[in-house]
């Protein structure tokens, strides 16, 4: 009975990172809220989660809150770009849609579109987990990031997967939003971390 009530309990100890992750989720809900802070708000979730709930340094809000006011600058401009791809790839894909939907021969090109912007969305991951990793300039970090992206294209496959799963069910059930951004990050940065092993390696 005593071992139940140890903090150091496995139940505890899985309990405890349960309570981290929902709380970790909230902020970055809540930091987002105004759109132009989403980036920031981004990079404070993929770096509290690497050393907070992965490498147990630090507490959450001071993480969280140190990160989103030091990548600030840096992680705004690259949300604020990617925010502009982000529109043109669906406004085409809104238009080719609509003439898919028509008979349009040119219709078929909103799947193009559509492929882009899942390409994108793995794109970022890779974006925010290097943002948070190094101190590169934000031209250099998208440069780094598509590179990652495309020379280990089997994890990216994998990141796209993820992220498809983790859209589609915070989608159709609602409350699982308050777990999988987390959860997903998390993932991501193990994956970020086993890539930077094999280029490590590689050298």
């Amino acid at each position: 009975m005593r071992n139940l009530f140890n903090q150091e309990n496995r139940l505890f100890c899985i309990l405890g990172k349960m309570a981290d992750g929902l709380f970790l989720n909230l902020l970055w809900i809540l930091f987002s809220l105004p759109l132009v802070t989403a980036g920031a708000s981004t990079a404070a979730l993929y770096d509290t989660v690497r050393k907070t709930l992965r490498q147990e340094r630090g507490y959450i809000w001071s993480n969280f809150l140190g990160t989103f006011k030091s990548n600030f600058k840096k992680a705004t401009k690259l949300w604020l770009l990617l925010l502009g791809i982000f529109a043109f790839l669906y406004l085409d894909f809104w238009i080719t849609f609509r003439l898919l939907k028509q008979g349009a021969a040119a219709g078929v090109l909103c799947y193009f579109f559509l492929f882009m912007m899942l390409l994108e969305a793995v794109w970022t991951v890779y974006l925010f987990a290097l943002l948070v990793r190094s101190e590169s300039g934000v031209w250099q970090t998208m440069k780094n990031a598509a590179v990652m992206g495309i020379v280990h294209s089997k994890w990216s496959f994998f990141i796209m997967v993820v992220w498809v799963a983790g859209a589609l069910s915070a989608f159709l059930v609602p409350v699982f939003s308050l777990a999988v951004p987390v959860s997903s990050v998390y993932l991501f940065d193990v994956i970020i971390d086993r890539i930077q092993i094999q280029h490590t390696n590689v050298k």
